[in-house]
């Protein structure tokens, strides 16, 4: 496996045999200076695929707490639905959490109407991330609204959606980048893709096309 770029000490993006990107977690993975061939996969303790260079700033602004909660969580998820989660999903609790906490401490409630919708058409992802929802507050010693469920429930549902997004009737990726052609040209602000808030906003997106599917 060649570790190519540091994320911290303990974490790094690397690139596996077949080429393909993935966040590797590792103590000390991140020390020798990049990139460089790791033979002893042994000293790697979890793997996360579908990994984009955006997703470094995802780790170096959440709490390690939240990192490590995430993968407990994107387990449990795995565990209660039956349905094929990808590695996505594991970026996108990353940031949600972060972000959710982020809101509560500055105390900012947006509110998701959402749940009634969420819980007919997608039972057993409500019921996970309704235990998601438990989780987090108790672990981080918080009280985020009910809300924030619905919001992981539809997280889950847009995770499941990424192995077989080639066969959307609806190009998504071509939408977004209409829209963000379109906010470029009517705010005349010059967008730099690689931003990670640009990013973040483009995932919204994402999940604003599928509920409307």
């Amino acid at each position: 496996m060649k570790i190519i770029k540091k994320i911290n000490n303990n974490c790094a993006m690397a690139e596996d045999g077949n080429g393909r990107i993935l966040v590797a977690f590792g103590k000390g993975i991140g020390f020798p200076e990049m990139p460089y061939e790791l033979n002893d996969l042994s000293k790697i303790d979890r793997t996360f695929y579908d990994a984009k260079e955006e997703h470094i700033p995802l780790f170096k602004e959440a709490d390690e707490k939240v990192v490590s909660l995430s993968m407990e969580l994107l387990d449990y998820i795995r565990a209660h639905v039956n349905k094929d989660i990808s590695d996505f999903l594991y970026y996108v609790l990353v940031d949600h959490i972060n972000f959710s906490i982020q809101r509560y401490k500055n105390n900012v409630y947006v509110p998701m109407n959402l749940a009634r919708d969420i819980k007919f058409n997608y039972q057993d992802e409500y019921n996970a991330a309704q235990e998601c929802w438990k989780i987090i507050n108790h672990r981080m010693g918080i009280n985020l609204p009910k809300d924030e469920a619905s919001i992981i429930a539809m997280h889950i549902v847009e995770s499941e959606e990424v192995s077989v997004r080639s066969q959307r009737e609806i190009d998504i990726n071509q939408i977004v980048d209409d829209v963000m052609q379109l906010i470029k040209k009517e705010t005349g602000i010059d967008i730099d893709d690689g931003d990670f808030n640009v990013y973040r906003f483009e995932t919204h997106l994402r999940y604003l096309i599928q509920r409307m599917q």
